[in-house]
């Protein structure tokens, strides 16, 4: 039996959702997006919301897929059909957000469903191995913005 947090259907890791994705140079602005839930909150934050971890979905430019982005792809007759997605599309495991589990967040289908389809089980690999250049990727970022802020004396 499947999770339900007010009235929504709470996905889970690996699901697939559409979902509101802001954008880096204006936070102000988002576009609903194919996501991938990365993680579920346990449990409600202190301001009574739970929360999901997503990765960006886009279907530009997926010829090109870097070490942190995995590709879904209409030409996998295994993988594509149960991804629910519309056209191949990669997801970059170094763009990921908290999205707060409501109604004007996702985009629900009747009965509360967030979910519009599952990675299959054959890309959980692809999805560890992308995840962990995303980190390394992070570090890298986090070093270089420590090391600019350095001045001399």
């Amino acid at each position: 039996m499947p999770s339900v947090n007010h009235g929504l259907v709470i996905p889970k890791p690996g699901d697939i959702v559409r979902c509101k994705f802001h954008f880096q140079d204006d936070p102000s602005q988002f576009k609903f997006r194919y996501c991938l839930v990365i993680a579920v909150t346990e449990s409600e934050t202190l301001a009574g919301v739970q929360s999901v971890m997503v990765a960006y979905g886009t279907s530009q430019n997926t010829a090109f897929v870097r070490n942190d982005e995995v590709l879904i792809s209409e030409a996998d007759k295994t993988v594509f059909p149960v991804s629910g997605l519309q056209k191949t599309t990669k997801f970059s495991l170094s763009k990921t957000e908290m999205v707060d589990l409501n109604r004007d967040n996702f985009i629900v289908s009747p009965g509360g469903r967030l979910s519009v389809g599952v990675l299959h089980p054959s890309k959980v690999h692809d999805v560890a191995h992308a995840w962990e250049h995303a980190r390394k990727l992070r570090e890298n970022r986090f070093e270089f913005e420590n090391v600019a802020k350095i001045r001399p004396r």
